[in-house]
């Protein structure tokens, strides 16, 4: 497992995986894990791959901004813990995104 802190450095948390194999994500003094799958990266890393723009992270809970990354896991993850402080800081840990002021720049796609 490798530790972490959120872009904001508030939450510390542990993960392991890949891009490939996808991320388990240790919350809360391991009180709570969560998983996205591999599937669910491929998705994520092909839609933001098509926006112009850097994408905001949006980690409302509940209401993150519509286009976010918080809204498109919510829209995405049926019923699932809200991961996308954590799984923003795992993309730009590994080098998979960069960030561009308070926002994510996901390497541009063309499919």
């Amino acid at each position: 497992m490798k530790e972490l802190r959120t872009l904001v450095q508030k939450a510390r948390f542990e993960y392991d995986g890949t891009l490939t194999t996808g991320y388990r994500i240790v919350m809360g003094a391991g009180s709570h894990v969560e998983t996205v799958t591999p599937g669910g990266i491929e998705q994520m890393m092909a839609h933001f791959g098509r926006q112009p723009e850097p994408v905001v992270i949006g980690t409302s809970r509940d209401k993150p901004p519509a286009g976010s990354l918080g809204a498109w896991l919510i829209e995405n993850r049926a019923r699932r813990r809200q991961v996308a402080s954590y799984l923003a800081a795992i993309l730009v840990e590994e080098g998979h995104v960069t960030m561009s002021g308070d926002r994510l720049l996901f390497p541009r796609r063309s499919d």
